[in-house]
This record gives C-alpha cells, sequence and structure tokens, in this order.
C-alpha cells in the first residue's frame, strides 16, 4: 500500500478515530478509506468515509489494519497542513505502518507497529433504524461551547431541546436543589440553520464528554453539523465535509432509573 494524502486532513481522520478509541481499525478499500468503530463502553460510535479521490495517490491494501493512533498524532503535530503525507504498507516484508514526510533536510518516516485484529475488533453494526423527532443545523462550535458552559453546572449530562409553536433549539443544564443553571439558545442565521422538531417539544440527556469529543473531532473537518435526536433515543451528529465523504457520530442517551 502507498497512499498520499494531505497532513491536516490524515491528522483529522486519526483525531477522529481516536476519540472514539485509542487503537482504531483503519479500512483501505478500493473506494476509500473508511472507519467504523465504536466505543469501549458502547457509548458512542463513528462512521467516517474519505474518497479515494480525496488522496493524492491512492494504492489501497485491500484489508483491514488497526493502528495505535496517539503515536501517529503526535508526529503529525506542528505540521504544516498543505504537507503531504506518505502512508505505506508492505505486509510481505514489514508487519509496520510508515508514513513519510518530506522536510526542507530530506525526508522524515515514523513507524508504528500494526496490531493483529481481534474478535472485539469487529466492525459495530449499522444503526439502520435511527429515530430523530428534532432535526437542527447548527454551527458546530457554537454547539461546543454550549455543551462545555453546561458541563459547569453539572458534569454528568447535558439536555438537548427542541420545540416549536415558536421555534427553539436550546442546550440546558441545571443542578438539583440550587439555582445554578445554563441556557444556550441557539438563534438564526447566528448558530442555527435549520430546526425541525415533530410535536411540541423533544429532548434527550447525553454524556457532556461524549458530546464534546464528538464536537472537537468533527470540527477538524467542517464548523457545520447536523443533530438529530429523540426521547430517550441515540443521538446522531453528522458534519458537512469538504469532499464527498461521510462522518456520523452516534452518541447513547443518558436514561434515568425510575
Amino acid at each position: 500500500m502507498e497512499c498520499k494524502i494531505e497532513s491536516w486532513l490524515w491528522k483529522a481522520v486519526v483525531n477522529a478515530a481516536h476519540y472514539i478509541k485509542p487503537e482504531a481499525v483503519f479500512n483501505f478499500e478500493k473506494k476509500g478509506l473508511r472507519i467504523r468503530c465504536q466505543h469501549e463502553a458502547g457509548f458512542s460510535l463513528i462512521h467516517l468515509e474519505v474518497p479515494a479521490s480525496c488522496f493524492k495517490s491512492y494504492e489501497p491494501l485491500g484489508e483491514p489494519i488497526k493502528l495505535a493512533c496517539a503515536p501517529i498524532l503526535k508526529r503529525l503535530t506542528g505540521l504544516n497542513p498543505a504537507n503531504v503525507v506518505t502512508l505505506k504498507v508492505d505486509l510481505k516484508s514489514s508487519s509496520g505502518f510508515k508514513m513519510d514526510l518530506a522536510t526542507k533536510f530530506g525526508h522524515s518516516v515514523r513507524g508504528v507497529p500494526i496490531f493483529a485484529l481481534e474478535d472485539k475488533d469487529k466492525e459495530p453494526p449499522e444503526v439502520k433504524k435511527f429515530v430523530a423527532d428534532a432535526k437542527v443545523k447548527v454551527v458546530a462550535s457554537a454547539l461546543l461551547s454550549a455543551v462545555k458552559d453546561a458541563e459547569l453546572i453539572e458534569s454528568l449530562g447535558v439536555w438537548f431541546e427542541g420545540r416549536s409553536n415558536p421555534d427553539r433549539f436550546v442546550v440546558w443544564n441545571t443542578e438539583h436543589g440550587t439555582f445554578n443553571s445554563s441556557w444556550s439558545e441557539f438563534e438564526e442565521p447566528l448558530s442555527l440553520f435549520a430546526l425541525e422538531v415533530k410535536g411540541e417539544r423533544v429532548k434527550s440527556r447525553y454524556g457532556c464528554y461524549l458530546v464534546k469529543d464528538v464536537l472537537s473531532a468533527g470540527i477538524a473537518f467542517s464548523n457545520v453539523c447536523r443533530v438529530g435526536f429523540a426521547e430517550s433515543m441515540p443521538m446522531k451528529i453528522s458534519f458537512e465535509l469538504p469532499f464527498e465523504g461521510k462522518l456520523e457520530f452516534f452518541v447513547a442517551p443518558i436514561i434515568e432509573k425510575e
């Protein structure tokens, strides 16, 4: 395998996978790179597709490989985003994955091991029956800021709520028994681009750190995202990419025990 890709895009890909799993499975297929992996505890899932057309050159491996994300990210830190990184794998002569970076002194090559695939590395099933009673299109950085603000009140969970008549999308939190609260309302056209709510009110609660991780991962690709959620159902966050690919995250809800 030998593929060439701009450093900003490769870093964004590895970073997105790293937020979900420290050691992720990368599928360099004929159509492009595909990553589908799930958080160890099953709380979140990523589905990422980068088509072959996004690479400067693309000679795929044709089989999945498992890589540790952290050492790759360390080597990509501080690079010019326009730098081109050459990714190489030769399973016949070496079990390693190599990144070849052009520098003003010549070339810098970083090798990382390829881990053996295990049963737990199997791709999670696709979410085919996704329910969304509220759908919004928002500025991702504004949504991230709202979640961080809500986390200051109560670190476990944050509420997402859509209302109709009048239309309203809010991210909020409150600390029981006190007057501490956080309320972030998104307004058109500043941070809200579209809103669709079934009924008068739809709300659901999600883990702060999970939503933060997902948004932080996606913002490296785009600052526009679509969010779909329903009461006590997983939330779907998808990002509008600058290429014909796919970046979707699913986040499990927090369901209060009665």
